[in-house]
């Protein structure tokens, strides 16, 4: 069997996008610790997928135990080798809109684990989940501010 990190961006976006259609969280952290995780356990039963129909569980078989995508990619007719996300791994799509990754750019300041929480779903919103990632950097905010407050209270502003 492959392990998380073995995993193609395509693939990997596709699990987490079933996981959230049987009623889970998109979780990642779900698959690392089995890539096999059914409903119940948080990922996603692979006979409720729309791939079922294609050979049954096979073709989460291939994938998962043998590491071949292809059957998967063929089913959602999809071609990695045209897809620069695919030959970066390590590069999600709604992190490539601009000349610096928010990543580098947390780096380079200096920022902290709440400061560049606000970064990146800032920078990501527009491409992956919207209004809930501006809720989740809204969130960082607030909890920057607070602790603002605690180490140097400041009177109204």
């Amino acid at each position: 069997m492959i392990k998380a990190n073995e995993i193609p961006p395509f693939v990997k976006e596709l699990m987490l996008k079933r996981q959230e259609e049987q009623g889970n969280p998109r979780d990642w952290s779900v698959f690392e610790r089995s890539l096999k995780i059914n409903k119940k356990s948080g990922g996603f039963d692979w006979y409720l997928t729309p791939e079922r129909d294609v050979w049954h569980e096979a073709i989460w078989h291939e994938a998962i135990e043998k590491g071949n995508f292809q059957p998967l990619y063929d089913f959602h007719g999809y071609n990695p080798e045209a897809d620069p996300v695919e030959k970066s791994p390590d590069t999600p799509a709604h992190y490539q809109n601009g000349k610096i990754q928010p990543i580098d750019f947390i780096a380079d300041q200096g920022l902290d684990f709440l400061e560049g929480n606000v970064v990146k779903y800032i920078c990501r919103y527009k491409q992956k989940d919207g209004i809930k990632d501006l809720l989740k950097a809204k969130d960082y905010l607030q909890r920057i501010i607070d602790n603002f407050n605690q180490k140097s209270p400041q009177k109204d502003v």
